[in-house]
């Protein structure tokens, strides 16, 4: 079941959004058939997400709603929040504005008091999408900059890039061209490198470029979005909080020894000594879900894909240390 989800997200991320409603549905029949709620709340969440950005806003309402049900039958406050961020973008999509602004609210409430900086994040960028549609542009910049903020420890570049291309649609409607061509462009350079591309018919995402294809066209945007697609994320993030850029000159980390935050270093110890998610969240007083979002971030900046080299590679940290 476990491998259907991660198959799910994979379709998810290279953009076959039937194969990753596919994948989903077939977690949830077989976590149904273990009687595994949180199991077959995940998958729901899956296929509401492949379905939502398929543009069947409607099906992904049934499902995200079924998912919320479960999740809050079992205390499941990360998956929970999952849910509502989702819901919000739903709602706000189908121009329930009301609903979205109360969805994704409740929803960054709920994250920030489970402490998943992550998934707090990502809903504080839907949040700032709705103050963009509705041409707040001071509450739309500062749930957007929040967002970025919090999302910059983890060093992730994929779920950067929406906030980054949020903000350029900012700076598009206060007439700053230049700027927002250079986040698009970084945002733009991002997705190149990392060889993925977001689903073309997200709704929510193509509202939101519709707001700066204008910049685009206007006098010096090419060199602008050039100069963007040449920025490393740690120089997009800071750009885009209007920070000073990184001197390009400044020598690289040690890719041997990427930097994880402390908490991601605690997980990973406790990984090395063949802990579950589950005993971990339990020493840690966390969700099961935010343990297996950490185990996730923690793989992706260690370029991994199994606990054992990460056990491997923090025994070797820590004889280094």
């Amino acid at each position: 079941m476990a491998a259907l989800n991660w198959l799910s997200r994979l379709c998810w991320a290279q953009g076959d959004l039937p194969g990753a409603a596919r994948q989903a549905r077939a977690a949830f029949r077989a976590a149904r058939a273990i009687e595994d709620r949180a199991g077959s709340a995940f998958a729901l969440l899956r296929l509401g997400k492949a379905r939502f950005d398929a543009g069947r806003t409607a099906a992904a309402r049934t499902a995200l709603e079924r998912s919320a049900e479960i999740a809050g039958g079992v205390g499941d406050d990360v998956l929970l929040g999952e849910c509502f961020t989702l819901l919000g973008q739903v709602a706000l999509v189908e121009g329930r504005i009301d609903d979205a602004e109360r969805l994704l609210n409740e929803s960054v409430s709920l994250l920030n008091r489970t402490g998943d900086v992550h998934r707090e994040a990502v809903a504080l960028q839907a949040l700032g999408r709705l103050h963009l549609q509705q041409a707040r542009l001071n509450e739309a910049e500062t749930a957007l900059l929040r967002s970025l903020t919090d999302l910059r420890e983890f060093a992730l570049a994929r779920p950067s890039v929406p906030m980054l291309e949020g903000l350029a649609a900012v700076a598009a409607d206060r007439g700053d061209h230049g700027r927002a061509a250079r986040l698009v462009g970084a945002a733009d350079g991002l997705l190149e490198r990392m060889g993925a591309r977001p689903p073309g018919r997200a709704p929510v995402r193509a509202a939101v470029s519709a707001r700066w294809q204008a910049s685009l066209g206007a006098p010096g945007s090419d060199a602008a979005f050039n100069e963007g697609r040449q920025m490393e994320l740690r120089q997009a993030i800071a750009f885009a909080l209007r920070e000073s850029p990184p001197a390009a000159t400044r020598r690289p980390a040690d890719p041997a020894r990427p930097t994880l935050t402390r908490r991601q270093l605690e997980v990973a110890r406790m990984v090395a000594k063949a802990m579950s998610n589950k005993e971990i969240a339990g020493r840690l007083r966390l969700s099961e879900r935010t343990i297996e979002g950490h185990v996730e971030q923690i793989c992706n900046k260690l370029g991994f894909n199994s606990r054992i080299q990460i056990g491997i590679w923090m025994t070797q940290f820590d004889e280094d240390e």
